[in-house]
């Protein structure tokens, strides 16, 4: 699923104009599918993703906006993003009966948040391939198990792309080089470390 601007059928609202710009609001699928209302003019959205598209209207309609709240990266190199450090890198579980399966190597899990100093991504699976969010907030019981130690210093490496796909990022933690990638038959991530 590709987290571009949608038109929801058999959900009919009016809405009100932007309160920033006066533009019209349309609908976003964001990571988890998930909805938000952004402005198409100067993305100015809803504070909370929302389960359904009527409940996102609700909020845009109450104002509960704010000025460039989600920013949709899927069409920037993430390399911009995690240039300027990252604190943290978490994975969340991939089921409640295996929490962390391993692999030769690694492990998998569902998605993943990575925080820098100005930003925080969502990374999560579709098909082959990596799409990431910026998003303003994370649930701290849902992202718990972090890429290395405390205190260990996270660098990021590279991100690989084929064509427009983003396939996989690359990381060293102290002194391993950890990368993440889609597992298409298990439809997660899967983390290796060498």
């Amino acid at each position: 699923m590709s987290h571009a601007i949608k038109k929801i059928r058999g959900v009919n609202v009016e809405f009100n104009p932007c309160p920033f710009c006066g533009g019209r609001p349309e609908w976003v699928d964001v990571p988890g599918s998930d909805y938000i209302m952004r402005c198409s003019s100067c993305h100015a959205s809803t504070k909370v993703a929302r389960w359904t598209p009527k409940e996102a209207a609700t909020d845009w309609n109450n104002h509960e906006i704010v000025d460039d709240n989600f920013n949709i990266t899927e069409d920037e190199k993430i390399d911009v993003y995690l240039a300027d450090g990252i604190k943290k890198v978490l994975f969340s579980e991939y089921s409640n009966i295996e929490p962390f399966p391993t692999t030769e190597g690694g492990f998998l899990c569902s998605a993943m948040v990575i925080l820098t100093d100005k930003i925080l991504l969502h990374i999560e699976p579709e098909g082959a391939h990596l799409l990431y969010d910026e998003i303003c907030s994370y649930g701290h019981n849902y992202y718990i198990k972090p890429i290395a130690e405390a205190n260990t210093k996270i660098q990021f490496i590279k991100s690989q792309w084929r064509k427009e796909s983003l396939r996989s990022l690359v990381f060293i933690c102290g002194n391993k080089t950890i990368t993440i990638s889609a597992n298409a038959k298990h439809q997660c991530l899967i983390v290796n470390e060498e």
